[in-house]
């Protein structure tokens, strides 16, 4: 997976320096499913099959049987190196909670990684989610 992002970010990503948050918004939009996981330095199989939704400022993320697990806004900034992505919790349990994150979005692929897990280690600054980091890196496609 870690070979993977870094073959993304040398082939060029959708979101060029200079891009601004309404295009980034755009190029986001629609569901992405989960193909790869992993978390805190170990395989997370368990999030594989997850759906993520972006429409408009908002995103929504789906178990793969379907029960909703979160939601809320997101805020991205495609310019910055990497670019960041926020996840603003509106749900009960994660209102008020924002994870910050980094995303490489190429064509139908997605690569975030976040705090989601422990929102005080913060905002990650490489494409890994090492032992101890309190980070996940999910792997999307784009789905239908």
């Amino acid at each position: 997976m870690r070979v993977l992002a870094l073959v993304l970010m040398l082939s060029g990503v959708a979101h060029p320096v200079g891009a601004t948050a309404a295009e980034g918004i755009a190029t986001l939009a629609g569901a992405w499913t989960a193909v790869t996981a992993e978390q805190d330095g170990a395989p997370a199989p368990e999030l594989v099959g997850h759906r993520l939704v972006f429409t408009g400022d908002a995103f929504t993320i789906y178990a793969s049987n379907g029960k909703l697990l979160y939601g809320g806004t997101y805020t991205i900034d495609p310019a910055a190196q990497p670019a960041r992505i926020d996840f603003h919790g509106a749900a009960a349990d994660d209102e008020g909670k924002t994870w910050e994150g980094i995303y490489l979005q190429h064509g139908d692929s997605l690569t975030t990684v976040d705090d989601a897990p422990d929102p005080a280690k913060g905002r990650p600054t490489r494409f890994a989610a090492p032992l101890g980091s309190g980070h996940v890196l999910i792997e999307f496609r784009r789905s239908q």
